[in-house]
């Protein structure tokens, strides 16, 4: 089944492009010109991700993805802005309200792609993520309360983490693939919870499994450098 991508956009011809660029890519399109005829669509057809732009009349992407995300069997849909609207507030507004990323216009093909291609690996991720939460029995053990710890840094479910870290003696245990909760929260560039988990005590010179790079060079490589100064 191929994967099928919402565009929102009140202009046209700009709708035409991102339409044009993706089926190109392989993947399926709806199409929309306006925020209240997109969540009409997305109810019916649920699709994997969502592109909408900014500025459209009568009801704006702020106001399309506050809907999205209070209807519970559409909420989770991955929601991409692409805008000329870029302003620091705006920012903001969009992650408040679970906008998962910005393109803006004018945008490229290849950025274009690109922005779709990491939101759904992330959303892929998060969702095999949860379905190991509700597969794990052994709460009480260690390697659970790891793996915990890791969807809790990968969710920003600071809450839970908080909680974690008062439980367990170690922020730095690993969990089954020798990962640990700040190495995972680095990966998605989840600084709000690499921050906590660092102000826990965790180490950020533990190396990757894989990779062999440690936590400070994964931050650095992905422009976290806030992490690491």
């Amino acid at each position: 089944m191929n994967t099928t991508i919402l565009i929102i956009e009140d202009e046209p011809t700009v709708l035409d492009n991102v339409a044009e660029i993706l089926e190109l890519e392989g993947f399926d399109t709806l199409q929309s010109l306006n925020g209240g005829e997109g969540l009409s669509v997305a109810r019916e057809h649920k699709p994997d991700l969502i592109v909408c732009d900014i500025m459209m009349p009568m009801m704006d992407g702020f106001d399309t993805l506050k809907r999205l995300r209070s209807e519970p069997e559409i909420s989770q849909i991955p929601f991409v802005f692409l805008t000329a609207k870029v302003a620091d507030e705006d920012k903001r507004l969009g992650r408040e309200l679970g906008a998962d990323d910005y393109l803006t216009k004018p945008f490229t093909r290849d950025g274009l792609i690109k922005a779709i291609r990491l939101r759904l690996g992330k959303h892929h991720a998060l969702s095999g993520l949860q379905q190991e939460r509700q597969q794990k029995t052994a709460r009480g053990s260690r390697r659970s309360q790891a793996m915990l710890m890791r969807i809790a840094a990968v969710e920003g479910d600071l809450a839970t983490l908080r909680r974690l870290i008062a439980e367990v003696d170690d922020v730095d245990m690993l969990d089954d693939q020798g990962n640990s909760a700040l190495m995972f929260a680095i990966m998605m560039r989840n600084e709000e919870a690499a921050r906590l988990l660092i102000k826990a005590g965790a180490s950020t010179e533990l190396k990757h499994r894989e990779t062999g790079l440690t936590i400070n060079a994964m931050a650095r490589s992905m422009g976290l450098r806030n992490l690491t100064d």
